[in-house]
This record gives structure tokens, C-alpha cells and sequence, in this order.
């Protein structure tokens, strides 16, 4: 199952990485995706965002734009971060979320029963293998010129 702004938001990618010229068709697709949200779109009028100038600061805007756009996706914002070789970002690193053994509606983090207090609930162990998956046993037993991923 996709999303349509998965879909208009990859496209102003590969224009992007093809035509970096063609800012209007590359815009077209970024703010059909702002519109639908509600939010400012890039553009030269009032109360428009200003429109990045050259080939990299469009690539950033536009995953900036996956960041958020695709944000509770699953899968996608991994996918990304391994397709654009950004896994440094997020290695060993902590995610935090709500205390999920607090009884209490309390935000004190003095009080370890106090519900509404940010705290770590997963550490994130990353290396470079896991920007490839491994190749199965199978057909590497298949074909012995064929070598395991660097990290398997």
C-alpha cells in the first residue's frame, strides 16, 4: 500500500536528480503535497516560502519533506535513511516516549510513577552492514562465487 505523497514526493526526487533545472515541475509536485497539508508552499507570492536555489537545496527540501510528510510510515523513514546512506544519524542513539510503567497523570520526573515523563524505551545498535540485508545461505550455496555482504 502506497501513499500518494510517497509517490509525488519520490517523483520530485528523481526530477530533482534528472532535471534540476525543471524547478517548476520539481514544485508542482513538492507543494501539491504542502497544499494538501495546509501548510505554506514554495513559491515567489506572499506568504509563500522561498524557493531553494540549486540541485542540493532542493534535495533537502524535499527529504526534509519526507522526513515529515512520511514521518509515521512504517518502514519508510528506515528506508530512506539507509537509500541516502544517513544511518550515522541515528546510531546508538536513544528514542524516547512516554513512561509506560508510570500509574500516575503526573509530568514529574522526580516521580517514577508519573506517566507524562520523556523516557528512553529502545537504543538503536546500527553499523554499516545494515545498509544491505544478507544474501540468503541458499544462494550463496547455489553459487560459491558468490561473497556474503561486508558485516554478515
Amino acid at each position: 500500500m502506497f501513499r500518494l505523497a510517497e509517490f509525488y514526493l519520490s517523483y520530485a526526487e528523481a526530477l530533482n536528480e534528472s532535471e534540476p533545472n525543471n524547478t517548476t515541475e520539481i514544485l508542482k509536485y513538492l507543494n501539491m503535497v504542502r497544499e494538501r497539508a495546509g501548510i505554506p508552499t514554495y513559491g515567489t507570492g506572499a506568504g509563500q516560502i522561498p524557493v531553494p536555489s540549486g540541485q542540493a537545496a532542493m534535495r533537502a527540501a524535499i527529504h526534509q519533506e519526507r522526513r515529515v510528510e512520511l514521518n509515521c510510515e512504517p518502514f519508510i523513514r528506515f528506508e530512506d535513511m539507509r537509500r541516502l546512506k544517513q544511518m550515522n544519524l541515528v546510531k546508538n542513539k536513544k528514542f524516547y516516549g512516554m513512561n509506560a510503567a508510570g500509574t500516575q497523570n503526573s509530568d514529574d520526573p522526580t516521580n517514577p510513577e508519573a506517566f507524562f515523563v520523556r523516557t528512553p524505551y529502545f537504543t538503536r545498535y546500527l553499523s554499516e552492514k545494515n545498509y544491505w540485508f544478507p544474501i540468503p545461505q541458499a544462494e550463496i550455496d547455489k553459487n560459491p562465487a558468490v561473497k556474503q555482504l561486508p558485516g554478515w
